[in-house]
């Protein structure tokens, strides 16, 4: 119902996965603590997408959903890039981290619902390229989603900025009303 009331902006968000162990220690790993030897086997795992009806080489554009200067300064690294160089080895895929910015340092997402969530990225990403998303199919990654928020967030920018349409694709799919998995690809 909720899909109705607001559709997401995002065309289509695929998930290869559901956020359960030990593939969320997995990326907890990779994330927090700077684990970056899992991407790789990680983004084989996440090619899994391309068999829930996400091909790579539909899109013109392939881009990480950014980090915030600030955090991507104490992380050390942006996970979603780390798994688009990985993606790109594997599956000879183009991308391109320059395009999008995260120009509002928003808190953590993770504890928040999903109206908090969406408040909290009003306004925090921005197209710094915008010649370059002009009437482009673009696919965003990331490495888990919840609500699909950030994805949207994220295509709020590129849409404004002329895309055509925007996708997303997430490792992993977590459910933020329980601890069980609740279905892949939301």
């Amino acid at each position: 119902m909720q899909c109705i009331v607001s559709p997401p902006l995002c065309r289509k968000i695929r998930s290869a996965f559901f956020h359960e162990y030990p593939l969320s220690k997995a990326i907890s790993d990779l994330k927090f603590r700077r684990m970056i030897v899992l991407a790789r086997p990680l983004a084989r795992l996440f090619a899994r997408v391309e068999s829930l009806g996400l091909r790579f080489s539909d899109y013109d554009l392939i881009l990480p959903v950014p980090l915030h200067v600030a955090r991507l300064r104490k992380r050390g690294f942006n996970q979603a890039l780390s798994l688009i160089w990985e993606l790109a080895k594997i599956r000879r895929i183009s991308y391109d981290p320059y395009i999008l910015a995260r120009i509002k340092d928003t808190p953590p997402q993770v504890g928040l619902g999903k109206a908090e969530r969406e408040k909290n990225l009003e306004g925090a990403m921005k197209v710094v390229v915008p010649e370059k998303v002009v009437k482009k199919s673009i696919l965003l990654i990331d490495d888990v989603t919840t609500t699909g928020s950030t994805l949207n967030a994220c295509a709020t920018a590129l849409l404004s900025g002329g895309a055509t349409f925007v996708d997303g694709a997430c490792l992993a799919y977590a459910d933020l009303l329980s601890d069980k998995p609740a279905a892949a690809g939301i």
